[in-house]
């Protein structure tokens, strides 16, 4: 099965790739989130903003450095969650917390669980598992 999605074209730059993702808390499926989630291949790991996770009740489970392409580096926490692409099966994540950045972004962490097509030209994204 392939999903596909379409780029965000009102980024301020160039258009950007995103997907659809739920995201809920570890022990009660109950408490979800459901946003678009922006497709980051040069992160090592996820971002998610720190109000979709309370809002879902994650539980903060460890602190760690986290480094931008620039060299800059500050402390981030982490917390437990399990994200979910279209109908692709949950998978459980560890996401930093950038205060900053207020869209999801999706690294490697996610993303190499998929196959994903980025086609530019038409602004879509394919992705199937």
């Amino acid at each position: 099965m392939v999903s596909t999605f379409y780029y965000d074209t009102d980024y301020d730059g160039p258009s950007f790739p995103t997907v659809h993702v739920t995201i809920h808390n570890l022990v009660d499926a109950s408490q979800f989130v459901t946003d678009t989630a922006y497709i980051d291949s040069g992160a090592d790991g996820t971002i998610i903003p720190l109000p979709l996770l309370q809002q879902i009740n994650a539980r903060k489970v460890d602190e760690m450095n986290l480094r931008w392409g620039s060299g800059q580096s500050f402390r981030v926490d982490i917390y437990e969650a399990v994200l979910q692409i279209a109908s692709y099966r949950p998978m459980k994540v560890y996401a930093a917390v950038d205060r900053q950045e207020p869209h999801i972004l999706l690294g490697r962490d996610v993303l190499n669980q998929f196959i994903i097509s980025l086609n530019g030209i038409a602004e879509a994204v394919e992705i199937s598992q």
